[in-house]
């Protein structure tokens, strides 16, 4: 299984080098793609490779009920703000 995260560039359209792409992978015997390892990923990507100095997230999720459209990914994210980074604002899209 495999969750990968692209960082924007300026224009905000994913960079695809390898210095900007995070890939949390694992094998179905470990686990499924649940919204449980899903938040994971996403809480140890904003933990450890957002700047301090970044006021604004965008994050832009498929629409896979079990791993994006859940409350464990949105309580996660207000955790997160609440607790560590009450001046960031996280906004969580679905394009159509």
């Amino acid at each position: 299984m495999t969750f990968v995260i692209h960082e924007p560039d300026e224009n905000g359209k994913a960079k695809q080098d390898k210095d900007h792409v995070y890939a949390y992978t694992w094998s179905e015997t470990q686990a499924a793609k649940t919204s449980n390892e899903c938040t994971s990923a996403t809480m140890h990507f904003l933990e450890h490779q957002v700047p301090a100095n970044i006021e604004v997230l965008r994050l832009f999720s498929d629409s896979c009920a079990a791993q994006n459209e859940n409350s464990t990914l949105l309580v996660a994210l207000q955790h997160y703000v609440s607790a560590r980074r009450p001046r960031m604002t996280i906004q969580n899209c679905y394009p159509v």
